[in-house]
């Protein structure tokens, strides 16, 4: 018996909390701390049902100020930080938009600021003295933009002026089919209705016309001109060139290895996989007519400088996979075996959260990131 004394009653508080440690202990062991249980208690800064459905039309969220604290990772000894300075520069018909869409989700998770153009959230422009024009937020609290996800030509100067000690990444994908991909995109095979294969007609006419001395389009060979890379026959020239633009790049992905490419990309920025999730943007689903070998030589003719280009960086980008610091192919099946659950997940979930955010395509997301931001500050 106690009899209300003093130290009787401490006693029994410390036994109390001893057995209430021990049930927290066994109750958090019995939880496997994957990545499913991550997505279901971190979801704090996601915005809510309501504010998605309400930015449907006001293209507006709200935060309720809980934010993902990440911890620091390491990696061969040193103390690995997330990047959230960088820049994407935006290719067509390569991906580019389901990896904006990534980027824009997660500047909105960490209270990113987006350098996006106040007119257009596909594009950024230069003016006359090269300068980029950018949403420019009047606010004294103000102090810098964090990223850029956007259709941009590439002017390091003027992109190193706006976004300091960032990161710089693009995506490419082969010319081949690139340009059949554009091709069917712009909808030209309209004009060949008849046609059992628009884009091998499209071929022959532009190369009958290429035989007799016309000039050849010069976005034919767009990665060349997105990113100021003069357009030489000779080799050793041109690999000048393309050896600068290397060392000016941190990583340049490659369309046909997706997955491998964000394995990549999780390393070089120190993010998580939860970062790197994705849902396919803008993947045209109808059937379209094989590129024949006549029409692959036809397109490499068109478009060979982009062909040099696309061959150095993907030789660029397999070495970056041998001397990938961990075990590639361990990462790369986690981070596959995480991206099919949760497609499974979202088909179950479609109204959640979670899948609604990812979901959104890449315009939906930019406005997202920029009306925070002004909300934020109430500029």
């Amino acid at each position: 018996m106690c009899n209300n004394k003093p130290s009787c009653r401490y006693h029994v508080l410390i036994i109390g909390l001893i057995c209430l440690c021990g049930i927290v202990f066994y109750v958090s062991s019995s939880v496997p701390l994957n990545f499913q249980n991550w997505r279901s208690l971190h979801r704090g800064w996601l915005p809510t049902k309501n504010t998605l459905e309400n930015a449907s039309s006001s293209e507006n969220i709200t935060f309720d100020g809980n934010r993902y604290d990440k911890l620091a990772e390491t990696r061969s000894g040193d103390i690995c930080r997330p990047q959230h300075n960088f820049v994407f520069i935006k290719t067509a018909k390569t991906g580019g938009s389901t990896l904006s869409s990534l980027l824009y989700r997660y500047g909105l998770k960490n209270n990113l600021v987006a350098a996006l153009n106040p007119n257009n959230t596909s594009f950024i422009d230069t003016d006359d003295n090269g300068n980029l024009i950018l949403k420019e937020y009047n606010c004294h609290n103000f102090s810098k933009y964090n990223f850029m996800a956007s259709h941009v030509k590439y002017n390091r100067q003027a992109m190193d002026a706006v976004i300091e000690n960032a990161k710089y990444f693009t995506i490419l994908r082969s010319p081949v089919t690139h340009l059949k991909s554009s091709f069917y995109f712009s909808g030209k095979d309209k004009a060949y209705p008849k046609a059992s294969n628009p884009f091998q007609m499209y071929l022959k006419e532009l190369y009958a016309g290429h035989e007799k001395g016309h000039t050849v389009r010069p976005h034919f060979n767009g990665y060349c001109n997105r990113f100021g890379i003069p357009k030489e026959d000779d080799t050793r020239t041109m690999n000048r060139h393309l050896e600068r633009l290397d060392n000016e790049l941190d990583l340049v992905l490659l369309m046909e290895y997706y997955d491998e490419s964000l394995i990549l990309l999780k390393q070089l920025m120190c993010w998580d996989f939860e970062d790197i999730l994705y849902y396919p943007m803008k993947v045209h689903e109808t059937k379209q007519p094989p590129i024949t070998p006549e029409m692959t030589r036809q397109i490499s003719e068109f478009t060979r400088y982009d062909i040099r280009f696309y061959e150095y960086f993907n030789t660029t980008f397999w070495s970056k996979i041998e001397n990938y610091q961990g075990n590639f192919q361990e990462e790369l099946e986690k981070f596959k075996n995480l991206k099919e659950d949760t497609f499974k997940d979202c088909e179950n979930e479609m109204d959640s959260q979670y899948c609604n955010l990812l979901m959104s395509d890449t315009n939906r997301m930019a406005r997202y990131v920029m009306n925070s931001n002004t909300e934020r500050w109430s500029c």
